[in-house]
């Protein structure tokens, strides 16, 4: 199953390709998912000082429990 998520203001190294994560916050012990696509975009918020804030558009690959 490939499952789509969309985060706002995350850090950029996030997910990383070639490893395996939980995401779901009722189980401790499983590790069912890896990233297959994964976006960076970075967007200039304007004030006083210029930052970059991270948004991260990515889909997981969940594997059979």
């Amino acid at each position: 199953m490939i499952m789509e998520f969309y985060l706002r203001d995350s850090h950029p190294d996030f997910f990383q390709f070639g490893k395996i994560y939980n995401i779901d916050p009722f189980l401790t012990q499983g590790y069912f998912y890896t990233p297959i696509s994964l976006i960076n975009t970075f967007k200039r918020s304007f004030g006083k000082v210029p930052l970059l804030n991270h948004h991260l558009h990515f889909q997981l690959l969940k594997f059979k429990e």
